[in-house]
């Protein structure tokens, strides 16, 4: 059987950290019953459509990109942050009803994909990945595909 390697695109937005500690160091300003009251997941996805993404795929991009959104977009970050905010204590919203929790097959999928560092894997490519990843390993499965029936 003949397998085509199947590269894992690693990948992180380097601006939602920045956005989540800034949501925080806002809300720890806020009288606390008002932080409460607010949506920090509704707060920081408002922002983050707000600014610009600083994808990284090694330490040092990430390393980078978190500079340069420190120095350089700090007070866009504050200022998206800060309507983020506002926007989540409004009471009236377009889309009322949360994303779900994933199903038990999708959170196995999510597990398979943090193991394996491959955050766009799908249940279609899993057993090419492992066949690969064993082979690239020397590692022997311990069953036989064959012999399943």
């Amino acid at each position: 059987m003949t397998t085509t390697p199947y590269r894992c695109a690693i990948y992180r937005n380097a601006m939602e950290p920045l956005a989540i500690e800034e949501v925080q160091r806002q809300l720890g300003e806020l009288p606390p019953e008002v932080a409460r009251s607010i949506d920090t997941s509704e707060a920081i996805a408002y922002a983050l459509n707000r600014l610009p993404p600083l994808y990284a795929t090694t330490v040092e991009g990430w390393t980078w990109n978190q500079e340069r959104g420190r120095n350089s977009l700090g007070e866009l970050i504050q200022m998206a942050v800060s309507w983020g905010i506002r926007e989540a204590q409004r009471k009236r919203k377009p889309f009322v009803t949360p994303l779900g929790k994933p199903d038990e097959s999708e959170t196995a999928l999510q597990a398979l994909q943090h193991l394996l560092g491959c955050p766009d894997l799908g249940w279609p490519e899993i057993v090419p990945i492992l066949e690969q990843r064993l082979h690239d390993r020397r590692v022997r499965p311990s069953f036989d595909r064959r012999r399943v029936s």
